[in-house]
């Protein structure tokens, strides 16, 4: 987190000008950023540290060297610590990073499983529809042989009824009369 030049002097109780004195002297660290001046907390925290150490000297406005080294010293552990933080952060990132990479091979196995079962499943279809026109081309050809079927019986049944008016009402003797090849030829014409 950072903090503008306000934020930072009501933190450390001092005033805004101090606190661009200080940051004038290297003392506090701080940044510029679209004109304004923006101070890490860890910075602030280093600097109160410094601060404090100051104070029991009694030398706040001119540090002496060995004060100015102490300083130098107490920011340089906090840089120690904030790089163990950082190095902590890396290598949660770097699992992180694995895990992203671990899923994401996952991932892809997925999607070829997907594109092998698109493609069974278009062959699937082909099959499907080559089968459906097969039926219907049948199913056609089963239709249009009931038609001729039905016109066939019509035929046969016009026949018939023409055949029953032509031909002259037997008397009993002469159907007795008739051979047995007649009388078979008649029951093959009948429906």
């Amino acid at each position: 987190m950072e903090y503008d030049i306000r934020e930072a002097a009501r933190i450390l109780d001092l005033s805004e000008k101090e606190i661009r004195e200080y940051i004038d002297r290297g003392m506090l660290t701080a940044r510029r950023e679209d004109g304004e001046w923006l101070i890490p907390d860890w910075a602030i925290r280093v600097f109160r540290r410094t601060l404090e150490t100051l104070e029991k000297v009694g030398k706040l406005n001119k540090p002496s060297q060995e004060e100015m080294y102490w300083a130098i010293v107490d920011r340089l552990d906090h840089i120690v610590e904030n790089m163990a933080a950082v190095r902590q952060e890396l290598e949660q990132r770097a699992a992180i990073f694995d895990r992203l990479a671990s899923i994401e091979r996952v991932m892809q196995e997925k999607e070829m499983e997907v594109e092998k079962l698109k493609s069974e499943l278009r062959y699937r279809i082909e099959i499907f529809e080559k089968e459906i026109g097969f039926l219907r081309l049948e199913n056609k050809r089963l239709s249009d042989e009931v038609v001729r079927l039905r016109k066939r019986l019509e035929e046969l049944r016009g026949d018939e009824s023409r055949a029953t008016t032509q031909v002259p009402a037997v008397s009993e003797n002469v159907r007795e009369r008739q051979g047995f090849w007649d009388r078979f030829l008649r029951m093959l014409t009948w429906d």
